[in-house]
């Protein structure tokens, strides 16, 4: 008995641990498991440290040496060593502006790194709230097909006796039995959709989940400013940043134009002992100036000024599609969350017109084919409720894509 205790015990430790997740959850599960938000985490931090190296260039360059030399004549025993130190410096007074330019452009390529992580994340999010409601969905789909499924076949066994005691046709026996069949094959296919979309999220989010819980609800979306949320984007604020890059780029076409001014001293030593004790100091400074480098600068001059022109206009039309996006993310949630509402209002609706006509049919005042009528709008506002629930959640989350957020 204690072995086979043992045993069970061993089997669930070494399974896969699967679980009900909620949304908050799932979000708690990505942070931490999340490939693709790591990786672009880990770039933006490369382009920190890009930004930090920039300054190097306008900061003194420092560089030390020692040495020692032996050496050993062939017509005596006597060693005879030397001993070296030198230290020098380096700055550059004048770069042409070049360094300063260097500096803006990586401080823009930070900027816009971290509007890439901010897009990335808000990508990632709408994939994962999509998966998160299609297995909701796939979830509640199971249980409303099993409601029909038992509905339609209580509406079966009901024909049957009615049927059997010459009340009803054959025909309308075998509607309902077709009906029941259907419904079967419904059931089964959302089982099988139930377990595809689990496994969709279990992928995403690297951990085996067996069911999800609904979310609190759909939250209002109010009356946004979209002409200042716009330039809030990830998206805008990355076409922007490329923007400064070319306008960076172009003003730097100048450092061609200007002259270089740069200064150097060092300290040298040598002697038979250490520290050696004799040595010299030397400092100097240079300007230099490119009088003719084959007219490159020139070329430069009108190349940046172009990519700048072109930079402008994708910024121009990146704003504007942006724009239309938001507006039309937003339409479509707005328009969501009223259809739900129109739905949940024929639901009940075709629920107490569906529970009406079984009295009055069970009685004889109507007949089968207003009945079946009847019978199958209800069913068929349960669906459409689901479905618009469904719509809803992918609205709500497509909408705070749009803008660079998402569900929290």
């Amino acid at each position: 008995m204690k072995k086979t205790i043992i045993f069970i015990a061993i089997l669930v430790i070494i399974s896969p641990q699967t679980f009900s997740v909620t949304w908050s959850e799932a979000l708690d599960i990505a942070a931490k498991n999340s490939k693709e938000i790591q990786s672009a985490q880990k770039q933006v931090e490369a382009s920190e440290w890009t930004y930090r190296k920039a300054y190097s260039s306008v900061l003194p360059q420092l560089s030390g040496s020692a040495g020692m030399s032996e050496t050993t004549p062939d017509s005596s025993t006597e060693v005879s060593r030397s001993y070296s130190s030198s230290f020098s410096l380096s700055q550059t007074v004048f770069g042409g502006l070049e360094n300063l330019y260097n500096i803006q452009s990586a401080y823009a390529g930070l900027e816009f790194q971290k509007a890439n992580f901010n897009s990335i994340q808000a990508s990632y999010y709408y994939d994962l709230r999509s998966a998160f409601i299609e297995a909701l969905t796939a979830q509640e789909n199971v249980q409303l097909s099993r409601a029909i499924l038992k509905q339609r076949k209580d509406n079966s066994n009901l024909i049957q006796l009615r049927y059997d005691s010459g009340k009803e046709d054959r025909g309308n026996l075998m509607t309902t039995k077709a009906d029941q069949a259907n419904s079967e094959h419904d059931y089964l296919a959302s089982r099988r959709e139930l377990k595809l979309s689990l496994l969709k999220l279990s992928q995403l989010l690297q951990t085996e989940i067996s069911s999800v819980e609904a979310p609190k609800g759909l939250a209002e979306a109010g009356e946004p400013d979209l002409d200042k949320l716009v330039i809030e984007t990830p998206t805008y604020i990355m076409n922007q940043k490329q923007f400064e890059s070319a306008d960076i780029a172009n003003r730097a076409t100048l450092s061609g134009y200007l002259p270089s001014i740069s200064l150097s001293a060092s300290r040298r030593s040598s002697g038979d002992e250490w520290p050696p004790n004799e040595g010299s100091s030397s400092w100097n400074w240079s300007l230099s100036y490119s009088l003719f480098p084959g007219g490159s600068n020139i070329a430069d001059s009108f190349i940046k000024g172009s990519q700048l022109d072109q930079a402008k206009a994708d910024l121009d039309v990146a704003m504007k599609s942006l724009r239309y996006d938001m507006q039309n993310a937003l339409n479509g949630y707005l328009n969501a969350l009223e259809s739900l509402e129109v739905a949940k209002v024929q639901l009940s609706a075709s629920k107490e017109r569906a529970q009406i006509t079984q009295v009055k049919y069970m009685n004889g005042l109507v007949n089968y084919d207003e009945w079946y009528r009847i019978e199958n709008t209800y069913i068929q506002a349960q669906k459409t409720l689901l479905s618009s629930q469904k719509s809803a959640y992918l609205a709500e989350a497509l909408w705070n894509k749009t803008y660079g957020g998402w569900v929290k």
